[in-house]
């Protein structure tokens, strides 16, 4: 490869994953300092090398690969000190997005020598940080607020959280996402500060956060205009932040209340009746399974709130009959995605005439209260023929009692609905198992056996920015 010119030798380096950039720099001087060109560790993702890196060698890497060149860095399950996060402070400082995952971990500081002050520092033009999974002692954050002053995306677990909020938001002004899930130490008063200093929030989630009820909804909604995202999941919100009028001030698309255990259907329509933005809609499981009503479905159809609805999930909603969510399915002209579980009223022939009515339906989670077979209704008819770009679908107690017609039905699903990405199946019949295993060898449709729900998450999160990251290599095997 000597003969080749430097540019195609480092086009040919940039599709090398870490480790064998590693390997490639100790063939000859010549390749070692092609190996080491900033453009080659422009971003970084060291996942899955985490395990096998220990606190030398990423300051090696810090000092010689990095430098200035580095924008984003993946720690993966690194182990790291309070020198490490310094030093990357020090040498990086086009550094943009810093990430941690599960298993990371923030090194107690070694003792100080006597009468010798220990030195906090923390990477300062950061426009992205993730910071929930790792664990350690991140009560110095509190102390240095003005290196987050460019925070835009910023993720906070219960670890990272403990003595650093509130007062890591005060510098804030620029953040537009924030996810705080089972943070322990967020409460009502923390998002009355949240709502204070960051104007720009886009994106909040509060999924798991056990002290928050929502007492302060009032002044994020008229301090954050531009709220499109509230994530509530398994929170103790009551109605009582439900029938406020100020849901008015802020665009909400993307709301999940599932698992909310205080909610009552007078909170949903008070909900459903203010807000007519909702783009996705996550009601599962929502008051135990007895605030989605027919009154909340016939609500969000008679207030024009399913106009703009794309995905709406009522799983587990104990109450709900066939008629009302029919009415709600001619309401949502645009909903792509849809599940339906544990509704004892809505049984495979009910659910066949809903789908009549989403011939733009991708995306399908549909149980049977009880076993169901594939032929017995319209149910795998009406799927074939009006919901012709389906992607994925999950199927619920299911079985095969006819192998002939039901074989039928299963090979023109996959031959009509030629979007068709995934079958799911939860808690199938054997029967059923079997036949899915005779489908063509020419199917595009991936056939799975997980409790998965196959529901798209929310859009503006924290995760979809990481997920969007490109990385060089982009997907680095292991050493």
């Amino acid at each position: 490869m000597d003969f080749l010119p430097e540019i195609v030798i480092l086009k040919v380096f940039s599709f090398l994953p870490v480790g064998d950039l590693g390997k490639a720099a100790r063939v000859c001087s010549y390749w070692r300092r092609l190996a080491y060109d900033h453009s080659l560790w422009k971003a970084v993702n060291l996942k899955r090398q985490a395990a096998k890196l220990d606190e030398d060698t990423l300051h090696m890497l810090i000092r010689t690969r990095f430098s200035h060149s580095l924008s984003i860095l993946h720690l993966g399950g690194c182990k790291i000190s309070l020198e490490l996060l310094s030093e990357l402070n020090r040498k990086c400082k086009s550094l943009k997005y810093l990430i941690f995952s599960r298993g990371s971990k923030l090194r107690p500081p070694s003792p100080p020598p006597k009468y010798t002050e220990v030195t906090y520092e923390f990477p300062s033009q950061l426009e992205l940080v993730e910071l929930r999974p790792i664990k350690g002692d991140f009560a110095f954050l509190g102390r240095i607020i003005r290196h987050f002053c460019e925070v835009k995306y910023l993720g906070i677990g219960n670890n990272s959280s403990k003595g650093a909020v509130p007062s890591l938001f005060t510098k804030m002004q620029r953040l537009v996402i924030l996810d705080c899930t089972n943070c322990d130490t967020i409460t009502d008063e923390v998002i009355g500060k949240v709502a204070e200093c960051c104007p720009l929030l886009e994106s909040f989630c509060l999924n798991g956060c056990k002290y928050v009820y929502g007492r302060t909804f009032c002044t994020l909604f008229r301090s954050c205009s531009r709220l499109t995202t509230l994530l509530l999941r398994y929170t103790p919100v009551r109605d009582d932040c439900f029938v406020i009028s100020d849901w008015k001030f802020v665009p909400v698309e993307e709301l999940d209340i599932s698992a909310c255990s205080n909610i009552t259907q007078i909170g949903l329509i008070s909900l459903v009746t203010n807000v007519k933005t909702l783009r996705y809609l996550n009601l599962s499981y929502c008051g135990v399974g007895r605030a989605v009503t027919d009154a909340v479905l016939l609500q969000i159809a008679r207030q024009e709130t399913g106009t703009n609805l794309e995905m709406l999930d009522v799983r587990w909603s104990l109450t709900l009959t066939p008629e009302a969510l029919y009415i709600l399915s001619r309401a949502c002209p645009k909903l792509k995605c849809l599940g339906v579980y544990q509704s004892s009223s809505i049984n495979p022939s009910a659910m066949a005439e809903v789908l009549r009515m989403l011939p733009r339906l991708e995306v399908l989670e549909y149980g049977a209260f009880g076993k169901a077979s594939i032929s017995e209704s319209m149910f795998f008819p009406n799927l074939i023929r009006y919901c012709e770009f389906l992607e994925a679908v999950s199927l619920i107690n299911f079985a095969s009692m006819d192998s002939v017609a039901d074989a039928v039905l299963m090979n023109a699903l996959v031959d009509n609905c030629r979007c068709l990405k995934r079958i799911n199946l939860c808690e199938p019949d054997p029967t059923l198992l079997d036949l899915v295993q005779e489908l063509p060898p020419s199917s595009k449709a991936k056939v799975t056996q997980r409790w998965q729900c196959v529901l798209p998450p929310p859009n503006h999160t924290l995760d979809a920015i990481i997920a969007k990251l490109k990385y060089s290599p982009p997907h680095p095997p292991s050493i």
